[in-house]
């Protein structure tokens, strides 16, 4: 599935999630995962063993579904065992319908 697609579906499952996460699990590892904050997304890519490279984070932005500014620049966050984690902040143009 594109990953364009990919996302499209997780904001439509976050839109509804009540605040809570919601993600998916791509090639080589890497899962995404997204949550509704007021206005904001919170996007946090991971993988065991190797943190995400901003090379994937602007795959994600740049496939990303609508227009987007990025509210807070990616950070590396403490790893949880082998995971580690790359988490930025989002805020998502409303999109237009029709």
């Amino acid at each position: 599935m594109p990953l364009k697609a990919v996302l499209d579906g997780l904001l439509s499952s976050a839109a509804f999630a009540d605040g809570k996460p919601v993600q998916a699990k791509l090639a080589k590892g890497l899962t995404i995962r997204l949550k509704h904050q007021d206005d904001l997304v919170l996007v946090q890519l991971s993988r065991e063993g190797v943190i995400p490279s901003t090379a994937e984070w602007k795959a994600v932005i740049d496939c990303w579904p609508g227009q987007v500014t990025i509210v807070e620049e990616p950070r590396e966050l403490l790893p949880q065992g082998k995971r580690r984690f790359l988490r930025g902040k989002l805020r998502q143009s409303p999109r237009l319908v029709g």
